[in-house]
């Protein structure tokens, strides 16, 4: 009935937490969380002091569906991620107001006034972090934009395709953070639609989970019109793109998105995505390698040189000879090492 704070002479760790204090419960020293933060009732306040969110190859922590409570200060949220073979990742913050310096700590980011530089020859230079421009004309590789300033501010939602200096060779493991507030209650995804009478290059955007938890594709909170269903993740281990759409995966795409990670959607036409705390789950996602999904349906793969590809066939009543958008997924390419299957 009382306020209460968590304290301690040197860092805790807890497993799972739960906030259940009308009176509201303060943080006074550093703290890690490596499992879930369940607020119930009151206002949890980080209070300036270190609440990090722990990841490892076995799991990463998470704030649960806010139900009656609430959370203020900063938290830290870490992503652990297999370093994979290609260097590249699709990422997304998982709070508010955070700058790319944020991510130049972990990484080594190619951007002109970054700690790194900007790595140039004498005809071209290379820059390490860009968003998708779904308005550039033309077809769909045409509207990646570079990020030119490292203080460049992350935003909510949007997805950032990241190069993080990890690739001429397989390498270790890494983590990153991100420090800031926390994204929570109702979020509205940025999505544009430009037709350029281009219709199959048209509408793509590069998105991402606002969240620090994994979120369901599928769950009811979602707001979706004028898009497609079918959401693609890079997995920069097998250099090729997942999908999923409808119940069905192909290269082991599935319905949850973790944290920290972006993904493409397709636009129709006049889009509008948004989320809300009830598309959170507590399934575990491991980030950038999605779990396979056995659904019944024919899939045929392709592989060699020690990468494969895949393709799913459906059979649903109501679809159609065409593309539906409430079924079918296009077929986006991988890398120059891997093999291609499409129907």
């Amino acid at each position: 009935t009382t306020a209460q704070a968590i304290a301690g002479s040197a860092k805790t760790t807890f497993s799972n937490l739960t906030i259940d204090n009308a009176a509201g419960v303060t943080l006074s020293g550093a703290t890690d969380l490596e499992q879930t933060l369940a607020l119930t009732s009151g206002t949890f306040n980080t209070s300036g002091q270190d609440f990090t969110l722990i990841s490892t190859s076995n799991a990463t922590a998470r704030i649960g569906q806010i139900t009656g409570g609430d959370i203020t200060g900063d938290i830290v949220m870490q992503r652990y991620i297999d370093a994979g073979s290609t260097g590249y990742h699709f990422m997304t913050p998982p709070v508010s107001g955070a700058s790319l310096a944020d991510w130049d700590q972990e990484m080594i980011l190619s951007i002109p006034d970054g700690d790194n530089g900007l790595a140039c020859s004498s005809s071209w230079c290379f820059w390490s972090v860009k968003y998708y421009n779904e308005g550039d004309t033309g077809v769909n590789s045409l509207g990646y934009d570079s990020l030119g300033t490292i203080n460049a501010i992350l935003e909510v939602g949007r997805g950032y395709w990241v190069y993080t200096g990890t690739g001429f060779s397989t390498t270790a493991p890494f983590t990153f953070d991100t420090r800031g507030p926390v994204n929570k209650n109702a979020i509205s995804i940025p999505i544009t639609y430009n037709s350029s009478g281009l219709p199959d290059d048209d509408g793509w955007n590069l998105v991402g989970n606002p969240y620090p938890s994994t979120i369901d594709w599928e769950a009811p909170g979602w707001t979706k019109a004028g898009l497609s269903d079918a959401i693609y993740v890079w997995d920069p281990d097998a250099d090729v793109f997942t999908s999923y759409i409808g119940g069905s995966g192909s290269n082991g795409g599935s319905r949850y998105v973790p944290s920290s990670q972006a993904f493409w959607v397709k636009a129709t036409g006049a889009p509008t995505l948004a989320v809300s705390e009830s598309v959170k789950t507590d399934s575990v996602q491991v980030f950038l390698k999605q779990s396979s999904i056995y659904s019944g349906d024919l899939k045929l793969n392709i592989s060699g040189g020690g990468y494969k590809d895949e393709t799913v066939l459906k059979f649903a009543n109501g679809s159609t000879d065409g593309f539906d958008v409430d079924w079918d997924a296009y077929k986006l390419a991988g890398g120059n090492s891997a093999p291609y299957i499409a129907t």
